[in-house]
């Protein structure tokens, strides 16, 4: 059963990207909708666009301090991931950027 539930919010981070490069969200807001979901407190995730880094865009992501190891996960998985997922709809406009988690 859990794997069902892993699946459905696979499909729904997917379909999520889609939407929000079709309509041209900002970053952030991609960014916050997927974060939000994974921490027990999504009331301190923060999101800040910050400077320019080898022809990137860097965003600042921010969380409470006992949700770092969810973002990041184990051998920084979910970090990898989100930024993954983030880059793949920030390609779909035109645009590289990297996630800082502070």
């Amino acid at each position: 059963m859990m794997r069902n539930s892993v699946l459905s919010t696979e499909v729904c981070i997917v379909h999520c990207v889609v939407c929000f490069s079709e309509r041209n969200y900002k970053m952030e807001e991609l960014i916050l909708y997927i974060v939000k979901r994974l921490v027990n407190n999504p009331d301190a995730v923060k999101v800040e666009k910050g400077d320019m880094r080898e022809d990137a865009v860097i965003y600042n992501l921010t969380v409470a301090d006992e949700d770092k190891g969810f973002i990041i996960g184990k051998q920084g998985r979910v970090a990898k991931a989100i930024r993954q997922v983030v880059k793949a709809a920030a390609a779909k406009t035109g645009e590289k950027i990297n996630i800082d988690i502070l």
